[in-house]
């Protein structure tokens, strides 16, 4: 039987944080980076993340609908007295 798992790897807001991370770690080195450029970085990461998060909700959903069908296969051997 398929472990399923329950929540995501990484949540949008842990992806955003380590984004922020790496800009600030960029202009702690002396990155020529402004306010607005910044800005700019934390909107797409937003952006980037929240299509990951889509997509990994996607694969969930499959892996969820694989793991509905392996149970009822299951169930349905125990039921004929295939599986004690």
């Amino acid at each position: 039987m398929t472990e399923r798992p329950d929540m995501p790897n990484m949540t949008q807001p842990q992806i955003v944080a380590v984004a922020q991370s790496l800009v600030a770690v960029l202009v702690a080195f002396g990155a020529p980076l402004t306010d607005v450029q910044t800005a700019a970085v934390l909107g797409l990461v937003a952006v980037v993340s929240a299509a990951l998060m889509h997509s990994d909700a996607r694969v969930r959903e499959a892996r969820n609908a694989s793991y509905q069908m392996e149970m009822a296969e299951e169930t349905a051997r125990m039921d004929q007295g295939e599986l004690e």
